[in-house]
């Protein structure tokens, strides 16, 4: 793909109105609790802006919905609040009210996704009024040009341009839109002036294979249309197994790296937090009530089923006496086996 000018800036500009954002709200913030900027501070905004440039937010899809952009920017703050509370109970150990806490959470939340949402808008308006466009080569005298030039013309805020559909060496004339020609007929010059081509799957193998090998030639992104059911309701991703390509019709939460890593962090956080603050002084006590109760050990461990079927140890307090059958029969109210602390 050309490198542009806007390629080039609009980086540089983004990170810095992402800066005056946290500058400001971290400002306003110091203000409200009467505190003085301190080296903390930097910190924060320096691991802002690692998660930032990590999660390459400067990158704002064409085709995002202004929803999947919320749920994308608050997925970061978080991540980002997330390992800030760690931080800060980890090293720092710094105490805030509760209301400070919320207060200064809600203002940097809401104004980075106005940023954000700001910043989409911006982009729409000057796409659509012919900035930062993408000159796309359609292939395919059939349905699946129509469609993909009918879909550029519905929607110029994506930025995508198109005169018309070509064939691939035909010279019959779809219906319904511009036929421009054959795209075989095209010299090197002329297709590299194309930011994108697309073909249709339905045009021979062989002729998909000449435009792939042109586009590797001279350095232009390629896409074909897929002849696919269901396409206005599901995303695909295309993967291989070894040299087989498959398209996956459905992702799974888990599945984004980001959700996984989410998860993962909010487990041991809350884990922690319940151990330290909850488990610390309820377990010995449960555990002499046991004791109490009746004869044998605190603890009950059983088998059981996790994540992808691994077998696992779960320890639980135990509320039954010591019996053959605890791993076999499924417990009632008025189960014989049950101590009196289990029966509570």
């Amino acid at each position: 793909m050309k490198k542009t000018r806007f390629n080039f800036y609009f980086p540089i500009l983004y990170y810095f109105g992402e800066f005056l954002v946290i500058f400001l709200s971290t400002h306003i913030m110091l203000a409200y609790t009467f505190t003085k900027w301190t080296y903390v501070n930097n910190l924060f905004i320096a691991f802002w802006f690692l998660i930032s440039i990590a999660l390459k937010s400067h990158v704002v899809g064409r085709d995002i919905k202004k929803w999947n952009l919320i749920k994308s920017t608050l997925k970061s703050l978080f991540l980002f609040s997330g390992f800030v509370s760690i931080l800060n109970l980890l090293f720092y150990r710094m105490e805030f009210y509760l209301l400070t806490i919320i207060i200064a959470a809600a203002l940097f939340y809401f104004l980075m996704l106005l940023y954000k949402l700001t910043v989409d808008t911006i982009l729409e308006k000057y796409r659509a009024t012919g900035g930062n466009i993408l000159k796309c080569l359609i292939i395919g005298n059939n349905d699946h040009g129509s469609d993909l030039f009918n879909e550029i013309l519905k929607f110029p805020e994506l930025g995508y341009r198109a005169n018309g559909v070509y064939s691939y060496n035909k010279k019959n004339k779809p219906n319904s839109v511009p036929y421009l020609g054959s795209f075989k007929d095209l010299s090197d010059d002329q297709i590299s002036q194309f930011d994108r081509i697309f073909f249709s799957n339905k045009i021979s193998l062989k002729s998909q294979e000449n435009i792939i090998l042109k586009a590797d030639k001279l350095n232009i992104k390629v896409s074909y249309v897929p002849d696919l059911v269901f396409y206005d309701f599901k995303n695909f991703f295309i993967s291989k197994i070894s040299t087989v390509p498959y398209i996956s019709i459905n992702k799974l939460p888990l599945d984004n790296i980001f959700n996984l890593y989410a998860k993962r962090s909010f487990d041991i956080v809350f884990s922690f937090l319940v151990i330290t603050l909850i488990l610390s002084w309820l377990t010995p006590i449960i555990g002499i009530i046991v004791k109490l109760s009746s004869k044998g050990p605190v603890f009950f461990i059983q088998k059981r089923e996790g994540y992808r079927g691994k077998i696992f140890e779960c320890i639980k307090f135990r509320t039954m006496v010591p019996n053959s059958m605890s791993d076999t029969k499924m417990a009632d109210d008025n189960d014989e086996r049950l101590t009196k602390f289990g029966k509570f």
